[in-house]
Formats: structure tokens, C-alpha cells, sequence
């Protein structure tokens, strides 16, 4: 079964430090995971990558077995989400915070 998305040899590097280093990790469609690490240990980048908000310094992510390289990224990105320890939202209410997300994806409302 091909992964939902695959890192391949996945760097991540700020002017000379490297931050992230990832030789290989694969994450099937349906599970349930957990990323542990101390304070600036790579977790809020390695999802940023993950989601295609950030990019990294060198190496390859798959998406359902496509190399991301190869596609617009801006379209992966609607395809994830991402909620951060401290998320973002609209001053409305929770209605309408989610309904926007998902016109966004355009799924129908009910």
C-alpha cells in the first residue's frame, strides 16, 4: 500500500544549522501518530514540511506516491491540515471557523 506521504532524505537547514534531518519516514493513510522531542527539536518544522507550508533545504516528499517536486504545491496543500499548539481563528464563531475551512475544500455544507 503506498504511504499517504513519504520523506525521503528530508534536510531542513537555517543559514548554517541544521534543524531537521529525516532519512526516511512513512505515514499510512488511517493511523494514528505521535512526534515526540524536546524544545527546538525539529517537531513544528517536520509538520510544516509534512503539510507543504514549508519547504525543505533538500530531499523528497511523496504524496500518495507522487513526488511533490512534480505537482504544484499549493495543491498538496489544500489536501492537509495542519492545527498548531496555537491555532488561528477567525473572531466569529466555531461554526463558521469550521464551515470555512471546509469551503475552502469545497465540501458542501449541511
Amino acid at each position: 500500500m503506498t504511504p499517504l506521504i513519504e520523506l525521503r532524505d528530508v534536510i531542513k537547514s537555517y543559514h548554517d544549522s541544521t534543524v531537521l534531518d529525516i532519512p526516511h519516514l512513512k505515514i499510512k493513510r488511517g493511523g494514528a501518530y505521535g512526534i515526540m522531542g524536546a524544545n527546538g527539536a525539529g517537531k513544528t518544522t517536520l509538520l510544516s514540511i509534512a503539510a507543504f507550508i514549508l519547504p525543505p533545504s533538500s530531499g523528497t516528499i511523496y504524496w500518495e506516491g507522487v513526488d511533490s517536486n512534480t505537482v504544484d504545491n499549493h495543491q498538496l496543500r489544500k489536501k492537509v491540515t495542519l492545527i498548531t499548539q496555537n491555532p488561528y481563528l477567525f473572531h466569529t464563531t466555531v461554526e463558521k471557523n469550521v464551515a470555512y475551512g471546509l469551503r475552502m475544500r469545497r465540501i458542501p455544507l449541511q
